[in-house]
C-alpha cells in the first residue's frame, strides 16, 4: 500500500511495495507515481477525480477488469515493472481522499499480487475443460456400447441365415457368389462392430499375430471410399508385408490418420496412401529425432498423405497431444491422432510428420516387420462337430432363437427355444435332467441371462452354461468363470463358432 498527496507525490511507501517494486521507501518518499505504481501508469495523480469518472470503455484500454463502486476503483492488471522487471498481475484498489470542505487531498493504493490465484483459476478452467470433454466421451462410449449391442443382433441372423442359404446351394453360380458378398460384408461390419467397442473400452483386445498389413489397408480404404465425398480422389501403393500386430487396433491407427487427411481437405483433394517394406540404419534413425528410439531393421512405412490446408511448425508440435485439435467447437474431440500415436508406440513403432501451411501433410508410420510368412486359410469346407445333447436356447429376440435353433439342430442337437428367460427357469425347473446344456443371452426382459444362470445352478449346480452377448460391461470372463459359467461370448456367432463353442464346453469335465 502507498499514499499520494494532491500533486501525486508519494507520501507513505511500505515494505511490501519495496518488495514489488525493488525500490526502497527513501527514494520514493516526494517523487511522483511511477510507471510501476499502478492503476494509472504515467498519469499524474492530481487528475485522479477526472479519471474516475472516465467511462469503461476508456479504462478497459488500461486494464483487463475494471468495475467502481461510488469513487473507489478497482483494477486487475499485468504490471511488468514489478519484481525486478518479472511482472506480476496485480489486483489494485484506488481510494481519494477528501478534506473537511470536501476537496481532493490525495489518493490510497492498495495492490495485491494475485498471480498464483490467477495460475490457479487458470488451471481449473483448463481442468474443468478437460473434465467436460471426458463427460462427452464417456457418454460417447456408453452410446458406442448400446449401438455395438443392437447391431451385433441385427448381424447375427443375416450371418446365420446366409451360411445355411450357402450350405443348401452347388459350389458354382452367381446366386452363392452373390450371397458370399453378403456374408462378406457382414464379417466386415462385425470387425467394425469391434473397432465400436475398442473406442468405448468395453471390448478385450485382440491377441497379437502375425498380419499382412496391405490386407489391412485395403479394408480401411474399403470402407472409407464408401463414406468420402467422390470430389475425394483415393491412390494406394501397397507391398506386402507382415507385423506382429492388434489388427482391429491397426485399423484403428489408420482410420483415424485418412480420415484426418480427409477432413483437411475439406472434401476436395488427394489422398495417397502407401505401404512399403524399408530397413532403417542407425544413421537415418539419428537424423530423425522422433525415430531416435527405434532400433536399426526392418520396418513396415504406412505413409498417409493429403492435399489440404497443411499445418505450421507450432501446430505440429502438438497435435499428438490429447484434447488438441485445430477444429471447430463440436466438430473434433482432439484424441484421433493421440490415440493413433499410443497405439503405434505400444506395437514398438513410431509416427512421423511433416507439413507446412497450404501444402498438405504427410504422416508417415512405422512398424517393425516379422520376418516370417503368414499361412493363407484353406478355402475348402471345415467339418464343424456334431452332437446329439438337449440344448434349452433362450433369447428375447425371436429372430436370433430361431436362426440358432436351426443351426443347433442342423448340427444335430435337440433345441427347445424361447423368448422368455421365465418360461425357460420354469420348463428347466420342471425336468432339470433332461437338458444338457443352457444357451442364454445376457440382456433380457424379467430375468437378465446371469440371474436365470443362478437360478439353474441352484437347481443343477453342475449344468453347463454358455452366455452371450453383444455388449455388456457389467460382466467379465472371470466373473463367469467363478459361477462356472461359460461366457461372456461376444455376439454376432456364425456356425463355426456356435460349432466348436458348444462342443468345447459339452465336453469339458465338470465339478459339481
Amino acid at each position: 500500500t502507498f499514499a499520494i498527496d494532491r500533486e501525486g507525490k508519494v507520501i507513505t511507501w511500505n515494505r511490501a511495495m519495496e518488495e514489488m517494486t525493488g525500490v526502497s521507501k527513501e527514494a520514493m518518499i516526494g517523487e511522483g507515481d511511477f510507471a510501476y505504481s499502478v492503476p494509472f501508469y504515467g498519469k499524474k495523480q492530481q487528475q485522479l477525480l477526472d479519471l474516475v469518472e472516465l467511462g469503461d470503455i476508456e479504462l478497459n484500454k488500461i486494464y483487463h477488469q475494471v468495475s467502481r463502486k461510488g469513487q473507489k476503483l478497482y483494477a486487475e492488471t499485468f504490471t511488468p515493472a514489478l519484481y525486478g522487471g518479472r511482472g506480476a498481475t496485480v489486483w489494485v484498489t484506488s481510494a481519494p481522499l477528501f478534506d473537511v470542505q470536501g476537496r481532493y487531498i490525495g489518493a490510497i493504493e492498495s495492490i495485491r499480487d494475485i498471480s498464483a490465484q490467477k495460475h490457479v483459476e487458470e488451471e481449473r478452467k483448463r481442468l474443468q475443460v478437460q473434465v467436460i470433454q471426458t463427460q462427452k466421451l464417456e457418454a460417447i462410449g456408453t452410446l458406442a456400447g448400446g449401438i455395438a449391442h443392437d447391431f451385433n443382433n441385427i448381424l447375427s441372423p443375416i450371418i446365420g441365415y446366409t451360411e445355411m442359404v450357402l450350405e443348401r446351394l452347388s459350389d458354382a453360380g452367381t446366386l452363392r457368389h452373390d450371397l458370399e458378398q453378403v456374408l462378406a460384408g457382414a464379417h466386415r461390419a462385425r470387425e467394425l462392430v469391434k473397432q465400436i467397442l475398442a473406442f468405448s473400452r468395453k471390448g478385450q483386445e485382440e491377441p497379437m499375430a502375425g498380419v499382412d498389413i496391405s490386407i489391412i489397408v485395403e479394408e480401411v480404404l474399403k470402407l472409407l471410399r464408401a463414406s468420402l465425398p467422390s470430389t475425394i480422389q483415393i491412390r494406394q501403393s501397397l507391398e506386402q508385408g507382415i507385423a506382429i500386430v492388434d489388427a482391429t487396433q491397426i485399423h484403428q491407427v489408420l482410420v483415424n490418420l485418412c480420415t484426418n487427411a480427409a477432413s483437411a481437405m475439406e472434401g476436395k483433394g488427394i489422398l495417397d496412401v502407401s505401404l512399403a517394406r524399408v530397413h532403417l540404419t542407425e544413421s537415418e534413425l539419428a537424423d530423425v529425432a522422433v525415430l531416435s528410439e527405434l532400433k536399426p531393421g526392418p520396418y513396415l512405412k504406412i505413409t498417409v498423405s493429403d492435399t489440404g490446408y497443411g499445418m505450421d511448425e507450432e501446430t505440429m508440435q502438438s497435435i499428438f497431444e490429447p484434447y488438441f485439435t485445430t477444429k471447430d467447437v463440436g466438430k473434433g474431440t482432439g484424441l484421433g491422432l493421440a490415440v493413433a500415436h499410443g497405439i503405434v508406440k505400444r506395437h514398438g513403432g513410431e509416427i512421423t510428420v511433416s507439413s507446412a501451411p497450404g501444402c498438405g501433410s504427410i504422416f508417415a508410420v512405422y512398424l517393425p516387420m516379422a520376418l516370417i510368412t503368414v499361412v493363407p486359410a484353406k478355402a475348402e469346407r471345415e467339418s464343424l462337430p456334431r452332437g446329439s445333447e438337449h440344448i434349452l436356447l433362450v433369447d428375447d429376440e425371436s429372430m436370433l432363437v430361431n436362426m440358432e435353433g436351426k443351426i443347433l439342430e442342423l448340427l444335430g442337437y435337440v433345441v427347445t427355444a424361447t423368448t422368455s428367460p421365465s418360461e425357460a427357469l420354469a420348463s428347466f425347473q420342471s425336468r432339470p435332467q433332461e437338458f444338457d446344456l443352457v444357451f442364454t443371452d445376457f440382456t433380457m426382459p424379467g430375468l437378465t441371462g446371469i440371474e436365470l444362470a443362478d437360478e439353474i445352478l441352484r437347481i443343477r449346480p453342475d449344468m453347463p452354461i454358455i452366455l452371450c452377448t453383444g455388449f455388456s460391461e457389467k460382466i467379465t470372463e472371470e466373473s463367469m468363470k467363478k459361477k462356472g459359467i461359460a461366457g461372456p461370448i461376444m455376439k454376432p456367432l456364425d456356425k463355426r463358432r456356435i460349432a466348436h463353442l458348444i462342443r468345447s464346453v459339452l465336453d469339458s469335465p465338470r465339478q459339481p
